[in-house]
């Protein structure tokens, strides 16, 4: 979900490129080469989720290589993974006895969440007015975690008699968390600077199987969601 590593941010990478031609090619290097090691390791941590990986998500501290890859899209060469950028749409498709269902996420970075946790969530929230009817919502960036379930409406034909039904959709608003602690003695950090909360550390895990769904006469299969911290 992005930021693997704490290098430097989006505000950081403009100050260097709009300063680009003042730098000497020894200094670029130099700054390539610490974001190159910081990758190199992060690779090294998760490479045993090689081939276990849907995507990598780009985010706002990825490091831009001279040979026009970026840090993010190194990770997910790596894992075998696809590089997804700034804003994916993911489905996975789920048979379980018979039954197809398809399972639809979006995915992106994040954006600043706020101090309180409406604020974070609200963040998510805005996923659904640009994909309005897909089964998970995932952001990071703000280093919160968390699972809020929401509902929406969604309209199906009944193909025996030609009538439409309404049911009802779970979604899964989520902030995926992260392993970088805000406080610690005698350290200087941005949290700490900002007078943020700190945050449970550790990541979501969510589970899925395939629910058959006979509500309003139809016999229907659908994706059964559920996510905990």
């Amino acid at each position: 979900m992005g930021d693997p590593n704490d290098f430097a941010s989006w505000k950081e990478r403009k100050i260097l490129s709009s300063h680009a031609s003042d730098l000497h090619e020894t200094t670029t290097a130099k700054l390539g080469n610490i974001a190159e090691q910081d990758t190199n390791s992060f690779i090294r941590e998760v490479i045993f989720m090689k081939n276990k990986t849907i995507g990598v998500i780009t985010g706002n501290h990825k490091w831009d290589f001279t040979n026009k890859t970026n840090s993010d899209q190194r990770i997910a060469t790596a894992l075998n993974a696809k590089y997804l950028g700034d804003l994916a749409y993911i489905r996975i498709v789920l048979m379980q006895e018979g039954r197809v269902v398809n399972l639809d996420i979006v995915a992106h970075h994040g954006k600043a969440g706020g101090k309180t946790a409406g604020n974070t969530i609200n963040q998510v929230d805005d996923l659904r007015r640009i994909f309005p009817i897909a089964d998970i919502y995932l952001m990071g960036h703000d280093h919160k975690r968390g699972v809020w379930p929401e509902s929406t409406l969604i309209v199906q034909t009944n193909h025996k008699n030609g009538q439409i039904v309404i049911k009802q959709k779970r979604q899964l608003l989520c902030r995926t968390g992260s392993f970088m602690r805000g406080y610690v003695d005698n350290h200087d950090s941005y949290v700490a600077d900002r007078l943020l909360r700190p945050c449970e550390l550790g990541t979501i895990k969510l589970e899925t199987r395939v629910k058959r769904d006979r509500t309003g006469g139809m016999d229907s299969s659908v994706a059964d969601t559920h996510g905990y911290v």
